[in-house]
């Protein structure tokens, strides 16, 4: 090759070198460089916040309304080498965060704070923030739910006579201030033995005596009230508990005196259970020769550990034979001892 090839040859690479120049920098001015600039340092804030248009698919996000106030505020912390992020005015990365961005209404109101280096266009750093959420203005007002129905009636069984009739004797009492529909009472086995209702919404009523034994627990009642016809309340009644006993014994007596030609005899019974006697029979017995005189007196109750005085008066003693008094003689009242009601005065 001779050396006037030679020099055209360097002629023509230094040509082909400036239009590669000043192509390069033609586009420069178009593109932008794919490099960061190394002149930004670590320690400048990055002056608007990033957009990014390919978000990282591996993120989780859920959306929320915001207001034309502001934007959400991401939280959470972690690093990325992710490309750079451009806009069509600036070029800066797009600092990242791991975690998940939630809120509800308008935007949340607070700072966030980016630390980090930059090193050949990528970023690694973290991004915190905090905030408070407002309620959007906008959300439909809380559901409120009506009060729940009130059903206030009531069925009660009543004990009558205490220790008395075997502890048999009730009655019922049916109640409801709306007033009452109709109602009715049914034993165990079902046989109905109180029922009733009509026009008139009385706000109670009470049955007559009703002779009821345990077996004919727990009573099956059914109240409807006059405010709510579709509407029927069931009960489920247990006989009431048992009152504690009574235990009635004859503690003293008089010796026979005499008032106009009539003897007398006084004697004294006591109850010494733990529960009240009620109404109760009071007997003196006298057997002479084979005949029997029997003399009644009523006493109306007795409380527990307290005594009544009984006055008889028998008639002439002639043919004198045996007397013996009872406490109990008709067996009325309900005992914790059956057997010590009576005591012989004499022979």
């Amino acid at each position: 090759m001779t050396s006037t090839h030679r020099s055209l040859l360097v002629i023509a690479g230094v040509v082909a070198a400036l239009l590669l120049l000043a192509l390069f920098y033609s586009y420069r001015k178009i593109i932008p460089p794919i490099i960061q600039p190394a002149e930004k340092s670590a320690s400048s804030p990055v002056s608007q916040p990033a957009y990014s248009p390919n978000s990282n698919p591996s993120s989780s996000t859920s959306s929320s309304p915001r207001s034309s106030s502001g934007s959400p505020s991401p939280s959470g912390s972690g690093s990325s080498d992710s490309s750079n992020t451009y806009n069509y005015y600036n070029y800066y990365p797009a600092p990242s965060a791991s975690g998940s961005t939630a809120g509800t209404g308008a935007a949340a109101s607070g700072s966030a704070g980016v630390s980090g280096s930059t090193s050949g266009g990528s970023a690694t750093g973290s991004v915190s923030g905090s905030g408070s959420v407002d309620s959007d203005s906008s959300s439909s007002p809380p559901l409120v739910l009506p009060p729940a129905p009130v059903y206030n009636s009531n069925v009660f069984v009543n004990r009558l006579f205490p220790n008395q009739y075997e502890n048999t004797k009730y009655s019922l009492t049916i109640s409801d201030p709306e007033g009452l529909g109709t109602f009715s009472v049914a034993k165990a086995n079902g046989t109905s033995i109180y029922a009733g209702g009509g026009n008139l919404c009385r706000a109670a009523v009470t049955s007559g005596t009703l002779t009821l034994y345990l077996n004919d627990f727990p009573l099956k009642a059914s109240v409807v009230d006059c405010s709510r016809p579709a509407v029927r309340t069931e009960f489920s009644l247990n006989a009431p508990a048992l009152p504690p006993p009574a235990d009635l014994v004859i503690v003293s007596f008089s010796s026979p005196f005499v008032i106009r030609e009539s003897y007398y005899i006084k004697v004294v019974v006591y109850n010494q259970g733990s529960g009240v006697a009620g109404p109760f029979i009071v007997a003196m017995k006298k057997v002479v020769n084979g005949k029997t005189q029997l003399v009644e007196q009523s006493v109306n109750g007795l409380a527990s550990q307290t005594s009544k005085t009984v006055e008889f008066r028998l008639g002439s003693l002639s043919g004198f034979g045996t007397i013996r008094a009872f406490a109990d003689y008709q067996t009325q009242v309900v005992e914790s001892n059956e057997a010590n009601n009576s005591r012989q005065i004499s022979d």
